[in-house]
């Protein structure tokens, strides 16, 4: 008690008792400082306030967007059959879904060649079965312009941007070129007005691609066949089309098929083994026959066995069924009937639908 009093009556005394403490802690617990003391505070935007977790987004058809935290995919047991990523309406469905950050840039195509960049955490958070928001609704879309194409980057700042418009004109550009572009859009393609951007790829320019068109063709080549050029470039022939229409591009991975559909809903799977590479500014090879009976082709994309895909008809008719229950059959077929058709029906859509459940997403 005498001992506190006279801490406590002596200011001397009590800076004494301090500092000896001050020291026992210094000993105890001293260690290089690990803040830095700036006499400016850094502004603090809003990107700062949002946390980087990891988002499923997902497009639709008719290109509505939107994001959905990656936990609400993983809160399943194993085994079960997952869970949609959109609700869309009957005559929409999903026909793109990745993973990526919220702090990622997503670059985005439009048919009229421009190129438009938003943040993941740009987008509408909604849950699983929530529709989301039309595109046109986020960017500064021109009149008759629409997305056609949706790039994660993921981090990601070197390689190429491949591009293929109804015409068969293919492009090639460095990624860097892209990372400046805004929300009110940059110049990616020259674009003929008779013309469209139907479909952009990520390569790391060392890639074949694929392009099939309306009539049955497909050719396979080197990207290499397609010189880097700059965004306001309109491109190269990649195909001789002979009056049909491009349908898309593919960046091939030699693990996966090729699944080709027509309008009378005959389809296939064919390995991608079986395409030759060629050069660029080839007529193709048959992907698959077309005749009367089979209709033109109304869409092709490179699947997986794990993969389903869901067609849609004029009349809003909508068929869903597994990959691996398609035939893989050789190029110079028919195929198989996917759905019945009423007359006067035909398939107008193709997309891959993936139901991920914890262990895929």
């Amino acid at each position: 008690i005498e001992w506190y009093n006279e801490i406590l009556g002596d200011p001397e005394v009590l800076y004494s008792v301090v500092r000896d403490e001050l020291k026992r802690l210094k000993e105890d617990y001293a260690d290089p400082r690990r803040t830095e003391i700036e006499d400016v505070i850094t502004e603090i935007t809003d990107e700062d306030l949002i946390p980087d977790e990891e988002m499923v987004v997902t497009v639709t058809l008719a290109g509505y967007i939107k994001r959905t935290l990656l936990a609400e995919y993983r809160s399943q047991r194993r085994g079960g059959k997952g869970k949609m990523g959109m609700s869309p309406r009957t005559d929409d469905f999903v026909d793109e879904l990745f993973v990526a950050r919220n702090h990622d840039r997503m670059l985005m195509f439009t048919n009229t060649g421009r190129a438009y960049t938003l943040k993941v955490y740009q987008l509408p958070q909604t849950s699983p079965s929530a529709r989301g928001k039309h595109m046109a609704n986020l960017l500064s879309l021109k009149e008759r312009e629409k997305v056609a194409a949706v790039l994660p980057l993921t981090g990601r700042t070197e390689g190429f941007v491949v591009m293929a418009t109804r015409k068969g004109l293919v492009k090639k550009t460095e990624l860097d070129r892209f990372m400046n572009a805004r929300i009110t859009g940059i110049i990616a393609m020259g674009v003929r007005e008779e013309d469209e951007l139907i479909s952009a790829r990520l390569t790391d320019g060392d890639a074949n691609l694929l392009l099939a068109s309306r009539a049955g063709k497909a050719i396979k080549f080197h990207e290499s066949e397609v010189r880097p050029m700059g965004r306001s470039a309109q491109g190269v022939i990649g195909m001789v089309l002979g009056g049909s229409e491009l349908l898309g591009l593919e960046v091939v991975q030699e693990a996966d098929t090729i699944l080709t559909v027509t309008e009378l809903g005959l389809g296939k799977r064919t390995s991608t083994g079986e395409y030759p590479l060629y050069h660029r500014k080839g007529k193709g090879v048959i992907t698959l026959r077309t005749s009367v009976r089979t209709g033109p082709v109304a869409g092709f994309k490179q699947v997986a066995d794990r993969d389903e895909i869901m067609l849609i008809t004029e009349r809003g008719k909508l068929i869903r069924m597994p990959v691996e229950g398609i035939s893989v059959i050789s190029r110079n077929t028919q195929g198989v009937k996917l759905i019945g058709l009423e007359e006067g029906d035909r398939v107008t859509g193709l997309a891959l639908i993936r139901e991920r459940g914890e262990e895929e997403v």
